[in-house]
């Protein structure tokens, strides 16, 4: 009578991994949940959304590959901007961790980069001394990137005669030329990024 037993239990509690991960994007004021197009040099925002049980939700990392082949983020931010100054398709890749780091969810999204053709500027027409020489300094504009590799062809002929691009005077960025004879001249730049995108 009266007797009784007690026995001592472990329990383990596993810890659960982030989950319901949404990978989107933010471009033109507008959210994308599908791979999409963007223009080189522009900036794009990549928002992950995930869950988890309500002591880890505060310290959850996100880890980000851009996919170029190096950009890397990692944090407790769930937003990131990135700007890709070339033209190609990348799988963005966020993975995100709680306190334990084994585990860990996962996500990926799909954008295509699509090349934008450079302007070109070479200002107004000059009148020079006989054996006067002359600096053509061209204004450019495109993506950061497409400006470092540009392909310079200058070409110097006749008034109204057609450019040749077989024959260059230059391919330097800025034309330095001296006129040993009297006439006049067309000066023509083709400019070409690295993606081939041209204009003259």
């Amino acid at each position: 009578d009266g007797v009784s037993d007690i026995t001592d239990a472990t329990i383990y509690i596993k810890n659960s991994q982030p989950y319901d991960l949404n990978l989107s994007a933010v471009y033109g004021g507008k959210v994308q949940n599908e791979a999409f197009e963007v223009e080189e040099g522009e900036e794009v925002a990549f928002l992950g959304d995930a869950t988890d049980i309500s002591g880890d939700i505060d310290g959850l990392n996100y880890s980000w590959d851009f996919g170029d082949g190096g950009s890397l983020a990692f944090g407790k931010s769930a937003r990131h901007t990135f700007l890709y100054s070339s033209e190609n398709a990348f799988v963005i890749q966020l993975t995100v961790t709680d306190d334990e780091p084994d585990n860990a969810a996962g996500a990926t999204f799909s954008i295509y980069v699509k090349n934008i053709a450079p302007t070109l500027e070479l200002g107004d027409d000059q009148v020079l001394e006989k054996n006067g020489s002359i600096i053509v300094e061209p204004k450019i504009t495109d993506s950061p990137g497409d400006l470092a590799r540009m392909w310079y062809r200058w070409s110097i002929v006749g008034k109204d005669a057609q450019p040749d691009f077989n024959n260059l005077d230059s391919t330097d960025e800025i034309l330095s030329h001296e006129f040993v004879k009297d006439g006049e001249y067309d000066i023509y730049l083709r400019i070409e990024d690295d993606n081939g995108a041209a204009v003259m």
